[in-house]
């Protein structure tokens, strides 16, 4: 799930019902019993160090192919609670690199409705690379009710352990998949670069064209193969 969090520090307290949660399995030759694990960003359940929505968050349900119509009636192919949540930090605002989170579906979504697999690769020395990249994610400025996709979009630069990139998104998006050209998660979007907030990115400059960012695959894939291999 994913709050909206595109410059405004200002986390809401609840969480956001146009969440969008990755569906991810490591592309390594594991068990079929593994298509149960999501990935999000960490600030869809922590901000500044508190828990948002207390317990409640894993009363929450995952939906597969997630839609509202025009009448605003609810569609999804399949639905599963989760039992267990690892989060890379509960202080997202500060450790923007570490906005992570993995969730287990307490059902394997995956075996019925398919997953993508990860590229951990580190990508920074190789930027910019245009055009070869795509986001999925449940954005805002026109779809809230369904998920939309960005199909050609450029990882532009990396900095401090994030990735900036110009996909389109905005608010709602945070969580959304950044998928190289064979589907594989490379990154998970998370917030937008501002000018209000680069002094908190330590950045020194703020370029336009890259007003994106995402944490990458190789810094959750550590935690996501112990999880993995935990599971064996």
């Amino acid at each position: 799930m994913s709050v909206s969090w595109f410059g405004n520090e200002n986390l809401p307290k609840a969480l956001s019902p146009h969440c969008f949660l990755s569906p991810s399995l490591s592309s390594l030759p594991l068990s079929l019993s593994f298509p149960r694990y999501v990935l999000t960003a960490a600030h869809c359940f922590y901000s500044y160090g508190n828990q948002i929505d207390g317990n409640n968050m894993y009363h929450s349900h995952f939906r597969a192919a997630y839609h509202t119509d025009k009448a605003g009636k609810h569609y999804y192919a399949a639905s599963s609670t989760w039992g267990r949540l690892w989060y890379g930090t509960t202080y997202p605002e500060v450790y923007r690199n570490s906005d992570w989170a993995i969730i287990e579906l307490e059902e394997p979504l995956g075996e019925t409705q398919g997953y993508v697999g990860i590229n951990p690769t580190d990508l920074s020395k190789q930027l910019p690379m245009y055009n070869k990249f795509q986001l999925i994610g449940y954005s805002e400025d026109g779809y809230s009710q369904t998920a939309g996709k960005d199909p050609q979009c450029s990882l532009e630069d990396a900095y401090q352990g994030v990735y900036f990139h110009n996909c389109d998104c905005a608010a709602g998006a945070s969580g959304g998949a950044l998928l190289d050209p064979s589907y594989n998660v490379v990154g998970i979007n998370t917030a937008h670069v501002m000018p209000s907030n680069t002094q908190l990115l330590r950045a020194t400059e703020y370029n336009p064209t890259y007003p994106n960012i995402a944490v990458p695959a190789y810094q959750f894939m550590p935690t996501y193969a112990h999880i993995l291999t935990q599971r064996e």
